[in-house]
């Protein structure tokens, strides 16, 4: 039990280093730069296969529905 209560205590101790270090804010930063260059490199495609501008748009509204969908898998099929 002292063996259990000292990694106790030093799990909380990491956990409060890694939240004072930004980390949690950190991984949300990287997350929105993935989903900024995915959404830039389909639209890159887009344009470079010729696709009609309002397509693109509806593209785009697609994209940003499915990323969304990701967050709830309950809407996943």
């Amino acid at each position: 039990m002292r063996l259990y209560g000292e990694w106790v205590d030093r799990l909380a101790k990491i956990s409060k280093m890694a939240l004072d270090a930004g980390i949690e804010e950190r991984t949300v930063r990287v997350a929105e730069e993935m989903g900024t260059f995915i959404v830039a490199t389909v639209n890159r495609v887009l344009v470079r296969i010729g696709t009609p501008k309002d397509k693109i748009i509806e593209a785009r509204s697609l994209l940003a529905a499915e990323f969304r969908a990701v967050r709830d898998p309950a809407t996943l099929t």
